[in-house]
């Protein structure tokens, strides 16, 4: 279980602190992030309705993060940049998400509605790709969306025309 989220460490149960990609923190990082994480932690409670949607954000953003990289090691490296682009964004808005979540800003359910609209962007762009790194992205750009849409309590924004 994630207590809570801050850049790119994740603070565990117990003071255990790592990155979201799963290497664990100096000791020195870890204090300060979990002195950080205590300024800011909120009721327990009120983290755990949105764990589901935190849990979504990260594994889009550790999935995002992966495609991104294979991205770059294709052979049509060129034709991928809006891939990449938006794998690039898409990560960084889901950890944005996470970590707003994490800590009960009142400003966690606006950029989950941001956060559904660019997962969703990101995995239709994922999805045009037969590589099976794409086809993970995009399946994990779905699920989040659909997370952030419970946790934003709304339907998908219309598009500017």
């Amino acid at each position: 279980m994630i207590v809570g989220v801050r850049g790119d460490m994740v603070f565990r149960p117990g003071g255990a602190a790592e990155t979201t990609t799963g290497h664990p923190l100096h000791p020195t990082h870890q204090q300060e992030f979990i002195m950080a994480n205590q300024q800011t932690q909120q009721d327990p409670q009120q983290v755990q309705q949105f764990q589901a949607c935190i849990d979504a954000c990260l594994v889009c953003a550790k999935t995002c993060e992966t495609c991104g990289s294979a991205c770059l090691a294709e052979a049509s490296v060129a034709e991928m940049a809006r891939c990449i682009r938006m794998n690039q964004d898409c990560a960084g808005v889901c950890f944005t998400a996470a970590s707003l979540m994490s800590r009960c800003s009142e400003y966690a359910q606006s950029m989950c509605q941001l956060c559904a609209d660019v997962c969703e962007a990101c995995g239709a762009e994922c999805a045009k790709y037969s590589m099976t790194h794409c086809q993970q992205c995009a399946q994990a750009c779905k699920s989040c969306a659909q997370e952030c849409r419970k946790m934003a309590g709304g339907p998908p924004r219309q598009k500017a025309a």
